[in-house]
């Protein structure tokens, strides 16, 4: 289980500080290298699920979008939005707002959004809820399993620690849809959501600027 929870940090990270270092000795523009650290998680992600004997352990998720179990999906959505609207209510606004278009181009805000809001929370879905916790169900248990992997998705939204505990809030609502037969697609389509949420926001109107 070591092993795994290293691999994921490994590929979290050290693909995005690869791409960063790469963008840097090419002169290349940050919001390539976010582009590019976001694409390759993303791609290892799809690699370690592939590698699992059995993709559904611990879940009898697929690549799906939700069928009968609607309700949960919405139930998980809505749970999600409102952690969201809760973190906005009780968290200080941080720092001054300025939309992103006033420092960069419009071609590095789609870049930024794209990775950001599409590439990153699948790739995270993929790593997180589609792999390593698959991987710690069958090393711990449930009860661990699914706060372990969320404590450790955290690590990744290190910007405050309230927005840690709010990662580790989100994270939970997933794996326990996840781990109740929820398809690893819808937590990627809610995630996704989540993120261009905050991000389109972050970079154009500044309503949700504590997240």
């Amino acid at each position: 289980m070591l092993r795994d929870i290293a691999a994921v940090f490994l590929l979290c990270f050290g693909l995005k500080l690869a791409a960063t270092l790469l963008s840097l000795a090419a002169g290349w523009h940050g919001s390539v290298a976010t582009l590019l650290g976001s694409a390759l998680t993303l791609a290892a992600g799809f690699v370690l699920l592939k590698s699992m004997p059995d993709r559904r352990a611990g879940s009898g998720a697929r690549w799906r979008l939700p069928g009968k179990g609607g309700a949960a999906f919405v139930v998980a959505a809505l749970a999600c939005l409102g952690l969201l609207l809760l973190q906005v209510m009780i968290v200080p606004a941080q720092g001054t707002w300025s939309p992103l278009l006033q420092h960069q181009g419009a071609t590095a805000v789609v870049l930024y959004l794209l990775s950001y809001a599409l590439i990153e929370p699948v790739g995270e879905e993929l790593l997180f809820r589609g792999f390593l916790q698959s991987r710690m169900l069958a090393a711990l248990g449930a009860p661990a399993a699914l706060i372990g992997v969320n404590l450790l998705f955290s690590l990744g939204h290190w910007s405050s620690w309230t927005a840690m505990v709010f990662a580790v809030a989100f994270g939970l609502v997933l794996s326990l849809y996840r781990h109740g037969g929820g398809s690893l697609l819808a937590c990627a389509a809610i995630h996704v959501v989540h993120n261009s949420l905050v991000y389109v926001d972050k970079y154009f109107f500044g309503v949700l600027v504590r997240v």
